[in-house]
């Protein structure tokens, strides 16, 4: 990312290209598709990938990564080319988590992202989600043109976490753990996700008492925004209610 908006190979007029460890698709990983995805190989030892630009100086911001479920990277470095030094690291990221965008360097102005968190489950092995709601004063945010899901993880293709955000009984997330633990939520192209509520239903196996609310800060990180102790299952429980909409609730007659 500059201040004008992303660098890309695919955009008319480019002046950049695409320098990867391996070719072939490498273009896919600059797509916003869900399909295409670049599988890359080792050159000298190591994976890379990112863009060489016909231009004095990038001028990036920000740079982030979104990775598949499967050959993923704990540890990642954002390196710089120096005409004198060669290849510079300018930062490194260590736990990068995957199916979710992560901040490598700098700020990711365009989009933000909440998510519900749980560290345990019972029995453990995963968290059965039927229902979660992300709500603002112009009704639900759920997965479209601009929102997408970002999880820890999924059982199964037919519990993946876009069923947590459909009204369906007999479909649900079963959500596995990355990074020790189980999380779901959405990532959207706006500068801020303006949530007044987050709700959360589970079924009736696989349950989490203790789920937290968290918010992407660009600089800090994931931070908690709320946490709720004795979530029940087969209940709608309210996980996080902005503190004006709390008050039009108590005056409400």
């Amino acid at each position: 990312m500059t201040k004008d908006g992303e660098l890309s190979p695919g955009a008319p007029g480019s002046k950049c290209q695409v320098i990867s460890s391996s070719e072939p698709r490498s273009k896919r990983a600059f797509d916003d598709g869900l399909r295409g995805f670049w599988r890359g190989r080792k050159s000298n030892g190591i994976f890379f990938i990112g863009l060489t630009c016909d231009m004095p100086d990038m001028s990036i911001t920000g740079v982030t990564l979104t990775q598949r479920e499967v050959h993923t990277a704990s540890t990642v470095t954002v390196q710089k080319l120096d005409p004198l030094q060669g290849w510079t690291d300018v930062a490194i990221s260590t736990q990068v988590a995957k199916n979710q965008e992560v901040l490598l360097y700098g700020t990711n102005l365009r989009s933000s992202a909440w998510r519900i968190v749980a560290s345990t489950s019972s029995p453990g092995l995963a968290w059965d989600v039927e229902r979660v709601k992300f709500l603002t004063n112009e009704g639900e945010l759920s997965p479209d043109s601009k929102c997408q899901v970002i999880t820890s993880g999924e059982g199964g293709r037919n519990s993946q976490g876009k069923q947590a955000f459909r009204d369906s009984r007999k479909r649900f997330w079963e959500g596995r753990k990355s990074n020790g633990m189980f999380f779901i939520g959405l990532t959207c192209a706006m500068p801020d996700m303006p949530i007044i509520s987050v709700s959360v239903k589970q079924r009736g196996v696989n349950t989490a008492s203790t789920v937290k609310v968290q918010k992407l800060d660009s600089s800090q990180g994931w931070s908690d925004v709320a946490t709720a102790t004795q979530v029940h299952p087969f209940e709608t429980t309210a996980l996080y209610e902005r503190a004006e909409r709390r008050l039009q609730t108590e005056l409400m007659v």
